[in-house]
């Protein structure tokens, strides 16, 4: 009786078995669409990724969307090589435990049979063999026991696999929606660079026209320029003809500012400059000098029959003593030192003047004659640049010391 009840306990157990099979078949189906889904996944990926090239224009915000979709790019790139990695692993198990199930099917169909065969022939024959076909159903039974046994644990890894599935299902999914997040921002940087491509397109299009204009304009101009050379040539050289024709006359001159003299003595004030005596004008002191820095003294000219006057030469002459303040380089200009406006005499500076108690004359000349042509200014100022001396740098000792200046041209 005892016998009996185990063997009812087998049969239970065989429909078991074929569910569990069934379970893994249907799993395998699941991964093969979950495999089927991931392919799509991943040829919509490659068809939706393109990385636009822009011209060496582009700014840098062009430069930084295309970093960000390479940088996707490669994301998505690792991201499915290890999925396929993890697929690859758990196909191949799903194969071996497959085999596996397969075989311990077998055995327990091929166990079910002998018993079955058994059980009918201990209904049919006598009690002499019923005992030992109860024994032969024992030994198939303890075979049996130990099929359950590794089917159990057969169960206890598809149950494991089950997991591994649904968590690789939830990563899927979880890629899946990372991925169609950047194949958004892909479209959004995408567009973006579009919309600057057409921004760029629309300021070159403005750039040629603007340098169109510009071009025109200089075009415009240097034709204008041109005339107008034409006419100052014209006008330059009727004017060098008059002044040719002129008597060259000494300017009269009258102090009109200085950077300062000696004490603030009269005895030394530039305008002793203009007489023709012992008197001299003594600059500030050497001390009083910053470095590089040099005298300057401004006469206007006394003349108010003229416009200007067009300076042909200059006379100076130095101190009688030899403490070696006398001038020996000077710069001369012309124009209005009411607009500070100027005109600078060749050569510049006039260097080597003689340290003599003669009265020396240096010829000068200019190249801007536009001074002379406008009508509508009064360029009535000479301004003479005393640069270095002969050679005394003593501190308490003045840096300029001359006696006599004059000017000569003609009228304008």
């Amino acid at each position: 009786m005892t016998k009996l009840v185990r063997f009812t306990t087998v049969v239970i157990l065989i429909p078991k078995m074929q569910e569990y099979s069934t379970i893994k078949f249907t799993k395998k189906i699941g991964t093969k669409n979950q495999n089927n889904n991931k392919n799509k996944n991943n040829n919509n990926t490659e068809n939706g990724e393109t990385l636009l090239t822009l011209n060496e224009k582009e700014n840098d915000e062009h430069l930084e969307m295309n970093k960000k979709i390479k940088q996707m790019k490669n994301n998505l790139k690792n991201i499915k090589k290890q999925l396929k990695n993890k697929t690859e692993i758990s196909t191949d198990l799903l194969n071996k435990l497959k085999l596996k199930s397969h075989e311990y099917f077998n055995e327990i169909s091929e166990f079910t049979t002998i018993i079955q065969n058994n059980f009918t022939l201990l209904k049919d024959k006598n009690g002499d063999n019923k005992f030992d076909i109860v024994n032969e159903i024992e030994k198939y039974f303890e075979n049996f026991v130990t099929i359950t046994q590794s089917t159990n644990i057969f169960n206890q890894i598809l149950s494991l696999i089950g997991d591994h599935f649904q968590e690789t299902n939830e990563e899927n999914k979880k890629l899946k929606i990372t991925n169609e997040q950047n194949q958004n921002e892909i479209k959004r940087l995408q567009i973006n660079s579009q919309s600057q491509k057409e921004k760029i397109v629309k300021l070159e299009s403005e750039k040629d026209k603007l340098t169109n204009q510009l071009n025109q304009a200089q075009n415009n101009f240097q034709t204008k320029l041109n005339e107008y050379d034409e006419i100052i040539n014209t006008k330059r050289n009727e004017l060098i003809q008059k002044i040719n024709t002129k008597k060259i006359a000494k300017i009269p001159l009258k102090f009109y500012s200085c950077k300062g003299y000696y004490n603030n003595d009269d005895k030394n004030h530039p305008n002793n400059l203009l007489k023709s005596d012992d008197s001299l004008y003594a600059s500030l002191l050497n001390r009083e000098f910053k470095r590089n820095e040099n005298d300057w003294i401004i006469f206007s000219i006394d003349d108010n029959r003229c416009q200007s006057y067009f300076f042909k030469h200059f006379k100076i002459k130095n101190c009688e003593h030899t403490w070696m303040q006398g001038v020996k380089k000077i710069g001369i200009w012309i124009g209005n030192a009411l607009s500070n406006e100027w005109f600078e005499y060749k050569p510049q500076p006039i260097d080597n003047i003689k340290n003599t108690t003669e009265k020396m004359q240096y010829e000068i000349f200019i190249n801007d004659y536009s001074y002379m042509l406008n009508k509508n200014k009064k360029f009535k100022f000479l301004k003479i640049m005393l640069y270095d001396n002969h050679g005394n740098t003593d501190p308490p000792c003045c840096k300029f010391a001359f006696q006599e200046f004059q000017m000569f041209g003609v009228r304008v």
